[in-house]
C-alpha cells in the first residue's frame, strides 16, 4: 500500500492534470472509529489484522486507479480523480463514494478468535488545478474528518471553511491536553455527597483543566478529547493517585475517615490489561483503605467483554473496593446485566432528577430504580439535586443519598475540607 510520501508525489500529479483538463479531484481522510479499543482489548497483532482486512474492503469498494494510501496508525487517506467537472458535481460523486465506504467497512470481522465491529469518520476535500498546496488539501481533509468525528462519527463531512476556527480550536486543545497532564494543569475538584440528614458520606472527584490562555475548562469540553486518545489512561492514573493519597490523609483524622471518594473510570481506562494492578497498587502506595474509594462505571462498559469485566469486578471487590453504576438508565440498561454483577451502588442520572417533578415517567423510573436497587442490595444516590423539592421527593420515595448543586458545587481541595468542617460543626449542634 503507498506510503505518505507516494500519496503526496500522487496528489502533486493529480493537480496538474486537474489543471489541464479542468477536471476535479478528492481526497478523503479516514479514519477507523474507537480503533484504539481493539489493540487496548486484544492486543497491536490484532489490531493489525484489523487494518489489514480493512485495507482489502477498501479496494474493493474503489477502482483500481484510485490511490489508497496508510497514512499512520488507523488512518488511511484515498486520491480519486476524475470526479466530474463541476464542485457540484464532484461533491455528488464523492458523497456517494463516501456512503459506499462507510457501509463496506461498518460490518463485523472475523479476526482469529475475535469478532469485532468497527465504523469509520470520513473528511473529504475536494479541488481543481493547483490552486491549493498538497498540505494544505490534507489538512482540509484531516479538518473534516476532525469534524464527522465532532457529531458523532460513522459519518463524513466536507471541508467547510466557515467550521475551521471551531475545528482548530479543538485541534490546538487537543494537543495541549497532552502538556495539561505533563505540568498537572488538570485540577481535582471535589462535591460533596450527603445523606438525608445532611451528613457529608464522601465526595466525587470532578476535573477542572487550568488552561494558561483559555482560562478554566469544563470536562465536557476536554474528555472527549482525552478519550479518544491514550491520554485519558495518563489522566485517570493521576486521578486513582489522588484519591489514594486523599484517602490517606482522611483516614488520619476520625472525623473525616468513614468518607468514600468516588473517581470517575473511562471504559478504555477500564479495560487496560494492567487496571486492576494500577489500582491495587495506588492503594498499596498510599496505604490508604480500599473501602473508601468507589470506582465509578457507565452502562456502555458492562456491554464489553463481560467475562473479562467480571472478574476485574470480583478481583477489585475482593479487596474492598466498592463501584458504582452512573447515569443508569440513559444507554443501555438491562436488568439481566445487572444481576450478574456485584455492584454497590447506582446513581441516578441528572436528567431524570431534572424532570422527575413534571414528567411522570421520569418519576416512575426513579421509583423503579430505588425500588429495585433496595431489593438487589445496593444503595442509590441521585445526582444533580438542585432544590429542596427534588430532595424532598427522592426522600419519600427510599433515596437518602444526595450530590448536587442544593448541597455544594465541585470545589478545590481547600474549600472543601472547610465545607466537611461546617458540617461536621452544624451534625454536632
Amino acid at each position: 500500500m503507498p506510503n505518505r510520501r507516494l500519496l503526496t508525489d500522487r496528489v502533486t500529479q493529480a493537480m496538474h492534470t486537474s489543471s489541464r483538463n479542468q477536471s476535479h479531484c478528492a481526497v478523503f481522510f479516514i479514519d477507523l472509529d474507537n480503533f484504539k479499543n481493539i489493540n487496548d482489548l486484544h492486543g497491536h497483532s490484532v489490531g493489525d489484522m484489523l487494518l489489514k482486512s480493512v485495507s482489502t474492503r477498501l479496494k474493493t469498494i474503489l477502482r483500481d486507479e484510485d490511490t489508497i494510501a496508510r497514512f499512520g496508525g488507523d488512518e488511511f487517506v484515498i486520491l480519486i480523480q476524475n470526479i466530474g467537472n463541476t464542485a457540484n458535481k464532484s461533491k455528488e460523486i464523492s458523497e456517494v463514494i463516501a456512503n459506499k465506504i462507510i457501509n463496506g467497512i461498518s460490518d463485523i470481522y472475523n479476526i482469529g478468535n475475535v469478532q469485532y465491529r468497527t465504523s469509520c469518520s470520513i473528511g473529504i476535500c475536494t479541488f481543481q488545478g493547483e490552486t491549493l498546496s498538497v498540505n494544505e488539501v490534507f489538512k482540509r481533509a484531516d479538518n473534516a474528518m476532525f469534524q464527522a468525528k465532532s457529531d458523532g462519527r460513522s459519518c463524513f463531512r466536507f471541508f467547510d471553511e466557515a467550521l475551521q476556527p471551531s475545528i482548530e480550536f479543538k485541534a490546538s486543545l487537543e494537543n495541549d491536553l497532552r502538556d495539561a497532564v505533563f505540568n498537572r494543569d488538570i485540577l481535582p475538584y471535589f462535591q460533596p455527597q450527603l445523606n438525608h440528614l445532611h451528613e457529608p458520606i464522601g465526595a466525587e472527584i470532578l476535573l477542572r483543566w487550568q488552561h494558561p490562555k483559555h482560562g478554566m475548562i469544563s470536562p465536557a469540553e476536554f474528555i472527549p478529547l482525552a478519550e479518544d486518545s491514550d491520554i485519558i489512561n495518563r489522566i485517570g492514573t493521576e486521578v486513582l493517585q489522588h484519591a489514594c493519597r486523599q484517602l490517606a490523609v482522611w483516614q488520619q483524622d476520625p472525623a473525616t475517615a468513614n468518607l468514600v471518594l468516588s473517581v470517575n473510570i473511562s471504559a478504555r481506562q477500564f479495560m487496560q490489561k494492567n487496571f486492576v494492578d494500577t489500582v491495587l497498587s495506588s492503594i498499596e502506595t498510599h496505604q490508604c483503605s480500599g473501602s473508601r474509594l468507589r470506582l465509578e462505571i457507565t452502562e456502555s462498559l458492562m456491554l464489553k467483554n463481560i467475562n473479562e469485566l467480571a472478574i476485574k469486578i470480583d478481583k477489585l471487590r475482593s479487596h474492598g473496593i466498592t463501584l458504582s453504576l452512573d447515569d443508569f438508565g440513559t444507554g443501555y440498561s438491562s436488568l439481566s446485566i445487572l444481576r450478574s454483577f456485584p455492584l454497590d451502588e447506582i446513581k441516578i442520572d441528572k436528567s431524570f432528577v431534572d424532570h422527575m417533578l413534571k414528567n411522570a415517567n421520569d418519576a416512575h423510573i426513579i421509583r423503579t430504580v430505588i425500588n429495585m436497587s433496595s431489593h438487589m442490595g445496593m444503595t442509590v444516590i441521585a445526582e444533580g439535586v438542585e432544590t429542596d423539592a427534588q430532595e424532598a421527593f427522592l426522600a419519600k420515595h427510599g433515596c437518602l443519598n444526595y450530590q448536587g448543586y442544593l448541597f455544594g458545587k465541585p470545589m478545590p481541595m481547600e474549600e472543601f475540607n472547610k465545607y466537611i468542617n461546617q458540617h461536621m460543626n452544624a451534625v454536632k449542634i
